[in-house]
Formats: C-alpha cells, structure tokens, sequence
C-alpha cells in the first residue's frame, strides 16, 4: 500500500534466510527508519527467484525506421517525445534536436561537490588535460540513526565523453560529527567506493580517484572531522559494490593492490598536510587491546 506513511516503494524484498529468522507473524518494513515501521503480515509476501531477465527496449529510427537498442541510442521519449532520429540522419539534414536539459551539470550544486570538482578540473589543468570537464554532484544526503546518529551521502563523479555525461565514480560516506557519542564522535567513512574505467585520458585515472579522495578528507577535517576510516577490501567477480556491472576488461585489485593504491593516496595527503598518520585498522586495534592488557 504506497499510499501509507513510510511505505514509498511498491515491493520490500528479503532474502529466505533473513525472512525465516523473523519468528514472529508480522515484519516490520519503512523506508526511514527513524519514523515509525508498518507492521506487514508475512502471509502478503510471495517467494521469488531473483533471474528475471529484462528484454532489451528497441526503438526505431522515424526517418530510415533502422531499429536500435534503445540504451545504446540513449534515447528517452520523455526528452525528445518527437521520437527517435539517428545520427546518421541529424548529420545528413543537418537536424537540430531539442537539448537535454537532464545533464550531470544540472544537478544540484553544494559548496561540498563545488570544492571537490574545483579540485579535480584544476588537477587536470595543471596537467595540460582538455578532455571532456569532470562533474562532481551529491546525489543523496540524509540523517540517519542506526545505533549512532550519522548523515549518509551518496557522491559521483561524471565525465562528458563525445558528447555524453559517464560516471566513472561513486562512493558512499558516513559521516559522525561531535553530536555523536564516542567512540565515533568526529569521525567519517568511507564505506563504498566503486569506479568503472571509462574516464580519459587513461593516464591521469587513479590521480583522479585520489584527487577526489583526498578533497573528501580536506573538506571533512575543514569540518571538524578528525579521523576517516577506509575499508580497502577488493570486489569479487560475482559481487559489485555501487555499479551493477563493469567492463569484462576491467582488472579487479587484489588486497595487496588495493592496500598500496590506499597507501599512495594517504601519503599525498599527508605531504599535503591535510592527514597527520594512518593506520590498518586490524593492527590498530591489536595495539588498543595489548595497551588495555598492559
């Protein structure tokens, strides 16, 4: 029932493990958890194999009717509902289209993405790079109490390529300011972070994940925020982290890798002057235990 308070979407999904553990008759559903949760009888829920395969969407072209897959013409109806014209078609007549105003750069703008795409374009300047401008957006911002009081936000990075906005990076972070009791006062992390390869030229790639990394880290401690955790754990072949799918070129880090690409970006924050030290959680906490012990 979409129409009742803290029920947004159409369909809540659990797994068979997670929905047998539930003892009770009822379960307990909503979309912020901080607001009070609709009771939902288990009977209402259905069993379901997750390998429904979507068809592809064709569409065809309104002058020579060639038919495309509709995501490989990036085409929408909702913005140009004049219907399809290939690009065959728009260069031979010269056609000028309706322009799309739904664009990475039209998204909303923060003073926090600002500083974080100011940074990056500079980086690229600096380097003689003229390939299309990186845009930086916050695509969610929320409160959140999950055991401790946090805001969660959601932040991707876009390129304009031949013409058409690429994410090539996202991650998500938490953020515990002094409002939040110990031990995760003043404190982010940076719980998923996931690239595609498609950002160009491929030289400057990982300069430009840690350009964005690094201006997170000198806007949070602008901010108060006195420590920032990273998980470094690498991706498996069967498991994604934000995006759906990667290129089946794309390499997949290994720990080691992922550690010393962790450790590259951490030591140009330092010389930078925006982190003092860092630490492996593991032998940090070892560390906290045998001082606890002593």
């Amino acid at each position: 029932e979409p129409s009742r308070f803290n029920l947004a979407r159409d369909t809540y999904t659990f797994c068979v493990k997670c929905f047998n553990s539930i003892e009770s008759e009822s379960i307990f559903v909503g979309d912020d958890p901080t607001q009070a949760l609709v009771e939902i009888s288990k009977k209402l829920f259905l069993l379901a194999k997750n390998d429904i395969q979507e068809p592809e969407i064709m569409i065809d072209c309104i002058i020579c009717t060639r038919r495309w897959h509709q995501i490989c013409a990036l085409h929408l109806d909702q913005i140009w509902p004049e219907g399809f014209i290939c690009n065959t078609y728009i260069r031979k007549y010269n056609i000028k289209r309706k322009e799309n105003r739904y664009i990475a750069q039209q998204l909303t703008v923060t003073d926090f993405s600002s500083r974080l795409e100011e940074r990056v374009n500079k980086f690229l300047l600096d380097k003689d790079c003229h390939e299309g401008r990186v845009t930086i957006r916050v695509l969610a911002s929320s409160d959140k109490i999950y055991g401790y009081p946090y805001r969660t936000k959601a932040i991707f990075a876009f390129q304009e390529i031949e013409g058409v906005d690429v994410v090539f990076f996202g991650m998500y972070v938490q953020e515990y300011d002094e409002c939040c009791p110990t031990p995760n006062t003043h404190r982010v992390y940076i719980s998923y972070l996931d690239t595609v390869h498609f950002f160009r030229p491929k030289l400057y790639r990982q300069d430009v994940y840690h350009e964005i990394l690094i201006s997170y880290l000198d806007y949070a401690k602008q901010h108060g925020y006195m420590y920032a955790h990273l998980w470094a754990c690498p991706t498996s072949k069967d498991f994604d982290y934000i995006f759906h799918c990667h290129p089946p070129e794309q390499r997949l880090p290994k720990l080691k890798h992922l550690r010393d690409w962790c450790r590259k970006m951490l030591y140009r924050a330092i010389a930078e002057h925006i982190a003092i030290d860092y630490k492996i959680t593991v032998f940090h906490v070892i560390e906290l235990v045998i001082r606890f012990l002593a």
